[in-house]
């Protein structure tokens, strides 16, 4: 709470306290839709920007890292990795549209054998992958 300014009422600091906390101990727990995360994550995140206190990128990076289950790691040190080779470090933005990206591909590779494609997807496949239905 160093950040949080002397002059504020004390209601008020106990207020960005607490959201500071919340921020900071945000989980992304079971089968949770992890853009309904981000954006209670993304909310706070506003929220003390607004109040002239929102985190620093880097810490706001560490926040929605922490806040994944232990399933993505790999994923999540495979995208650190390549930035780092790269030499192009991701935005929290960026990150947690990689990782909403990833959540999509682990929901769709877990649909039950002979559930139907959605449209868009048979029509973005090469004819020869088209089978009708996710194995």
């Amino acid at each position: 709470m160093a950040g949080i300014n002397k002059r504020l009422p004390k209601q008020v600091t106990d207020g960005l306290h607490e959201l500071e906390t919340a921020v900071a101990t945000a989980m992304l727990h079971g089968e949770r839709d992890v853009q309904t995360h981000f954006g209670t994550l993304q909310t706070m995140y506003e929220d003390l920007a607004s109040m002239g206190h929102a985190p620093v990128e880097d810490n706001f990076y560490a926040i929605v890292i922490g806040s994944l289950p232990p399933s993505y790691d790999p994923f999540v040190s495979a995208l650190n990795t390549t930035s780092s080779v790269v030499g192009s470090f991701l935005t929290p933005d960026n990150l947690m549209q990689s990782i909403t990206d990833e959540y999509d591909h682990r929901t769709l590779a877990g649909l039950p054998r002979g559930k139907k494609m959605l449209p868009f997807m048979q029509a973005t496949m090469p004819e020869r992958e088209r089978g009708g239905s996710w194995t």
